[in-house]
């Protein structure tokens, strides 16, 4: 990374994100392997946030991989990798997860919609359980990384949905309001719970992410653009951002 920069932040499609700092890389759910040197983190057994992780086991190279012990044990499988356990300390790097409930898999009118999907494309919905059902059993995490200058970054992952408990947001954002950088993912239909809910954590510069359109375009399944809730966030107040699929922020 270029002298000066505090950090780059670029969206790579689906759920995977780069982060670039003064030390170094880190990998959020890559689809495709880490390079050497690369901290890949990863954040739920979905099939493509474990792609990168996975294809760089069975490579050889041995990659540094943070994530819950369920799927470093997975991947130890495949071959050999450096797993690291959570909470813990890397290249000056504080990294932090908590596991939340998810949105539910199949609500009436998404199980219909997967439904569809699913005799639209049986061959497509047979090769997906398969995968899926070999995976290991886990909830999606968010994460903080703390910089050696103490600066934070937070991914909330789609942790903020309509689901979400109460009692859990409230601890979370005593321990990590107010990061200089958050990161959001607007599942489906969950615009308004991102809005509702997001100032628990108090973001200082907040990145409204697509970390699901990728994966339900390819399922058939309807998705909605992340505008219209930065606009909202941005009417009340939030320094928001859209974080769409191949853009990048820089900050320096």
């Amino acid at each position: 990374m270029e002298p000066g920069f505090r950090l780059r932040i670029s969206h790579e499609g689906a759920a995977a994100l780069r982060v670039e700092h003064a030390g170094g890389t880190v990998r959020f759910d890559p689809l495709v392997a880490p390079e050497e040197g690369e901290l890949c983190v990863v954040t739920w057994n979905e099939t493509e946030r474990v792609q990168g992780a996975l294809e760089a086991v069975k490579a050889g190279r041995r990659p540094v991989v943070m994530a819950q012990q369920s799927i470093l044990e997975w991947l130890d499988g495949f071959g050999d990798l450096e797993g690291r356990a959570l909470p813990g300390t890397i290249d000056g790097l504080t990294i932090e997860s908590v596991g939340y409930t998810p949105v539910p898999y199949a609500t009436p009118a998404e199980g219909l919609r997967k439904m569809k999907s699913a005799l639209t494309n049986p061959r497509r919905a047979v090769r997906r359980l398969r995968k899926r059902a070999q995976l290991p059993s886990c909830e999606p995490s968010i994460f903080q990384v703390q910089l050696p200058t103490g600066e934070r970054l937070l991914h909330l992952n789609c942790a903020l949905h309509r689901w979400a408990d109460s009692d859990w947001l409230e601890q979370q954002a005593e321990r990590f309001a107010s990061a200089n950088w958050t990161i959001v993912g607007v599942d489906y239909e969950e615009c308004d719970a991102v809005c509702e809910l997001i100032g628990y954590f108090a973001p200082q510069t907040l990145l409204v992410t697509d970390l699901v359109n990728d994966v339900r375009s390819q399922l058939g399944l309807p998705i909605e653009l992340i505008t219209p809730t930065v606009d909202r966030l941005r009417a009340e107040g939030f320094d928001a951002h859209v974080f769409a699929t191949e853009s990048s922020f820089r900050f320096e």
